[in-house]
């Protein structure tokens, strides 16, 4: 069995039986993948959850799951 260190921002959702993340916790995590390189998928399954995320409220996300790796993020605060 693998054990996650990462601290989640969210609980985790339950759909018969099965542990997953949701979907704000899968953005943080795809961000996160992305901005050290990433694959094509990563920025595609991004590029559709555009359909219900605004690119802040993805980096916010991020932001809050990973609060010392945000590197990414510090010149959208100094910006905004």
């Amino acid at each position: 069995m693998c054990n996650y260190t990462d601290s989640f921002i969210q609980s985790p959702i339950e759909v018969d039986g099965i542990r997953m993340a949701t979907i704000e916790e899968i953005i943080a995590m795809k961000i996160d993948v992305v901005q050290r390189g990433g694959r094509k998928k990563d920025f595609w399954d991004l590029h559709d959850l555009l359909q219900s995320y605004n690119t802040n409220q993805m980096l916010d996300l991020y932001e809050l799951r990973y609060p010392y790796t945000h590197v990414v993020c510090y010149n959208r605060k100094t910006e905004r």
